[in-house]
C-alpha cells in the first residue's frame, strides 16, 4: 500500500484550476466572434430590410399599408422575407435543443424572430409594431401596428378647440 502524496494532488488542482482559466477564456473569445457575427449579420440585413430606396423595405412597406389603411387604429401588413438571408445560422446563434436534437434557434423562422426582436430593440421597429413569423414556403411575417389613443385624429382636434386664457399682467405702471 501507498501513501496519499497530498502536495501532488494540490500541485494537480492548481494545474487543473489554471487549464480551466485558459478553457473559460477560450470559450468567452467563442461566444464575442459568435456575437460579433450575429451582429454583423444583422447590420448587413438591416441595410436591405431598410433601404429608403428600396420600395418593398420594411420601412416602405409599412407607409404604403399605413396608407391603404381602412381601419387607422390598426394596420396590418403580410411581407414575404428571402429564406436564404435567415439560413446557416447555426454557426453562431446559441444552441437550443428541439424534440430531434437539432438546433432549434438556428431554423430560418427563429432567426428571423431574433433579427426582428433585435431590430425592435434598437429602434429600427416602432414599440407599437408586433410581428408574426409564418415560416411557410413563402417565408412571410404579419405586422401588426397598433396605434394607441395619443394617435387619434379626436384628440388632435379636441386639443385643438381648446381656449388658452392670458393670465393677467401683473407688472406694476
Amino acid at each position: 500500500m501507498s501513501k496519499i502524496n497530498a502536495e501532488a494532488l494540490f500541485k494537480s488542482a492548481q494545474k487543473s484550476a489554471v487549464n480551466q482559466e485558459e478553457v473559460n477564456e477560450r470559450k468567452k473569445e467563442r461566444v464575442q466572434k459568435c456575437i460579433d457575427q450575429f451582429n454583423a449579420t444583422c447590420d448587413k440585413l438591416n441595410e436591405k430590410y431598410f433601404d429608403d430606396k428600396n420600395k418593398f423595405s420594411i420601412n416602405q412597406s409599412l407607409s404604403r399599408a399605413c396608407m391603404k389603411a381602412k381601419d387607422s387604429s390598426c394596420v396590418e401588413l403580410y411581407m414575404n422575407f428571402d429564406m436564404n438571408d435567415f439560413c446557416k445560422w447555426h454557426r453562431f446563434v446559441p444552441y437550443k435543443a428541439d424534440e430531434y436534437g437539432r438546433n432549434y434557434n438556428a431554423r430560418p423562422s427563429s432567426c428571423l424572430n431574433m433579427y426582428l426582436t433585435r431590430c425592435k430593440q434598437d429602434g429600427w421597429l416602432p414599440p407599437n409594431l408586433t410581428f408574426d413569423v409564418w415560416g411557410n414556403k413563402k417565408f412571410t411575417v404579419k405586422f401588426t401596428l397598433k396605434f394607441n389613443d395619443a394617435f387619434t385624429t379626436s384628440d388632435v382636434s379636441d386639443q385643438s378647440n381648446t381656449t388658452v386664457v392670458e393670465a393677467p399682467n401683473s407688472s406694476a405702471t
